[in-house]
């Protein structure tokens, strides 16, 4: 079949801030449907690709899917590409940019069935740096299968490798494919392993490692009880895989694994996991050093809130230096519930030293992140969707597109040109008789006044990153809270007690 393909120019509401760090850019890619970005990267030339999906659910209640591509230039200039054909439903998940710039982008394909999407074969597109279609190659994938997951990754000799999982059956089966770089499919390996009882699922990847000639990607329930496995892949897709198994004693480690080399020998290792002298069940962000032997080299930070669960994107830590690392997390709620939702970003070293935290959202309208991709000039795009849940209907998302440099997240919410970071998170909200706080600042002042306007709270909170303050005294109702740090800047907002 031909594909549909859609080029679109449009002109984005853009918000440049100047005379900061460096130029902050903002905006917002506007769709009547949701959608989701997999992944982002910066090309050749410097402009920034994202590898999207849309979809909508129709009156009948019928599902919908299609991919789109969307490159950025650095002042943020927009072109957009969907890719739809009629009764087709197509999606992708991951993209990876070759050497001669082309953007080869891979997902799945099949019949629109309107319940839930039923794609029976693998999609490789290949695009220009104008969003051409230079090639297209359509993988059928064995009787029964549907719905493939994907990561890929470059490797030697200009070839490109994948990882990931197709539905069968009620389970889920792991898979590998090799390509050229124009997207033609050399070599598939189907191993169902270890047998069709087990729903293996691949999650992240990291990327080929030419001291090893491996590369490796994350997944779970394999043969191993950890929750998490790394399969180690060669380039004729043999694989071994290796459990996290002693260190289950210990955490509690989401399948997601997201991983970046900092040298031939160690990585940095992303996944979510419940914190250590946390009663509760929800994860946080976890983040540490493992060695190649999948061996954990130092001790692991955590980021995220005590009653929500915090988990990491599809890419959610990236970096271009070693001591500017850049992460983001959402928390595991519906994007379409009547909360200010917002999402966390954070700024670390290879050391693991937390530099800065903020929290990026506004009010009315819930942020759900994505996927982020550090940029060569030093900074960070994140990419998140949002729903402005009181003014539009359920379907009805956008993808909101950030960029920001490392000043951008350590300096003071109240110094940034940005009318949506924060750098303090309240919850509950609405609480009881606990109100925690979480900052990166120190020397911090809250002060809590009622509706009249009457100071009923001051006090100084620790300076860790989370804190609590009893409010059992204070009587149900609406407070407003403000916020100082020991240089004087502030911050405001509404806290409602029950």
């Amino acid at each position: 079949m031909k594909m549909k393909y859609v080029l679109a120019f449009f002109t984005a509401v853009i918000v440049n801030f100047t005379g900061f760090s460096q130029d902050v850019l903002e905006t917002v890619f506007d769709t009547e449907y949701g959608i989701k970005c997999d992944r982002i990267l910066e090309d050749n030339n410097g402009n920034y690709i994202l590898c999207c999906s849309e979809g909508y659910e129709d009156t009948n209640y019928n599902e919908h899917i299609w991919g789109r591509i969307i490159k950025l230039t650095q002042n943020f200039d927009i072109t957009s590409k969907l890719v739809v054909e009629e009764d087709t439903d197509l999606y992708f998940t991951d993209m990876v940019i070759t050497d001669a710039n082309k953007y080869l982008a891979i997902g799945g394909y099949g019949y629109d069935t309107g319940n839930f999407y039923k794609c029976r074969n693998v999609i490789v597109s290949c695009f220009d740096e104008n969003l051409e279609t230079m090639n297209q190659t359509i993988l059928p994938l064995p009787e029964g299968y549907r719905n493939p997951r994907i990561n890929i990754c470059k490797g030697p000799n200009d070839k490109i490798y994948a990882a990931g999982y197709v539905y069968f059956l009620g389970y889920n089966h792991f898979f590998l494919l090799k390509m050229d770089s124009d997207g033609n499919i050399l070599q598939t390996n189907f191993p169902q392993y270890p047998d069709s009882a087990y729903t293996n699922r691949v999650f992240g990847i990291l990327d080929y490692n030419y001291s090893t000639n491996t590369f490796v990607a994350f997944g779970a329930q394999f043969e191993y009880t950890s929750a998490i496995q790394a399969i180690e892949i060669d380039t004729n897709l043999n694989f071994t895989i290796t459990g996290f198994d002693d260190l289950a004693n210990d955490y509690f480690l989401s399948p997601y694994g997201i991983a970046k080399w900092l040298n031939d020998s160690i990585y940095l290792f992303l996944s979510a996991d419940i914190p250590n002298n946390v009663s509760t069940n929800k994860r946080d962000l976890f983040i540490t050093k493992m060695n190649k032997y999948y061996e954990f080299v130092d001790n692991p930070i955590w980021f995220g809130r005590k009653d929500t669960a915090d988990i990491p994107g599809y890419y959610s830590m990236d970096f271009f230096e070693q001591d500017k690392v850049f992460v983001a997390s959402h928390t595991h709620t519906s994007l379409t519930v009547q909360i200010e939702n917002k999402y966390l970003i954070g700024l670390i070293d290879s050391e693991l030293n937390i530099k800065g935290k903020k929290w990026i959202g506004s009010e009315n309208v819930n942020y759900f992140f994505w996927t982020l991709c550090a940029t060569s000039d030093g900074g960070c795009i994140f990419v998140s969707e949002t729903y402005d849940y009181l003014n539009n209907p359920s379907y009805d998302k956008d993808l909101h597109i950030l960029k920001l440099y490392p000043e951008d997240i350590i300096t003071s919410a109240a110094e940034t040109p940005l009318t949506i970071d924060s750098d303090y998170n309240i919850f509950p909200n609405p609480g009881k008789d606990e109100l925690y706080i979480q900052t990166a600042n120190k020397g911090v002042i809250i002060q809590l006044f009622n509706e009249q306007g009457i100071e009923v709270l001051s006090e100084q909170i620790d300076d860790n990153y989370t804190s609590c303050i009893n409010t059992s005294n204070l009587s149900s109702g609406v407070y407003f809270y403000k916020f100082t740090d020991k240089r004087g800047f502030s911050e405001s907002g509404k806290w409602i007690k029950k």
